[in-house]
């Protein structure tokens, strides 16, 4: 098998993340490296520091968004809405951190 070039890992590694928050809805960064350096296909398995650059191209992007829960950074998908992440973070053991997107302007 021919080896990837950068460009291609960079478009596996937006892919597969994306993908994984549509899944998951929350996920550490931890979590992320476990689930896409670690497993899957090999020929997909991306490199933590590509990982890393591409995580933080999507948050500058605004795809993805950072937030800290209990001294941990949790990643999301920007488009995520408000009830989803709370289902999610509440089966996970922990009350939702407020978003101030999710509240309007007075």
């Amino acid at each position: 098998m021919a080896k990837l070039s950068r460009r291609e890992r960079e478009t596996i590694a937006r892919e597969r993340l994306l993908r994984l928050l549509a899944r998951h809805g929350v996920a550490t960064m931890r979590i992320i490296e476990q689930k896409i350096s670690d497993a899957g296909p090999f020929n997909q398995r991306i490199n933590p520091h590509i990982l890393t650059m591409v995580r933080n191209d999507l948050i500058d992007e605004g795809e993805v968004r950072r937030f800290h829960h209990a001294g941990t950074t949790w990643y999301r998908l920007a488009g995520d809405d408000a009830a989803r992440r709370a289902r999610g973070q509440n089966e996970d053991g922990f009350e939702p951190e407020p978003d101030p997107d999710d509240y309007p302007d007075f």
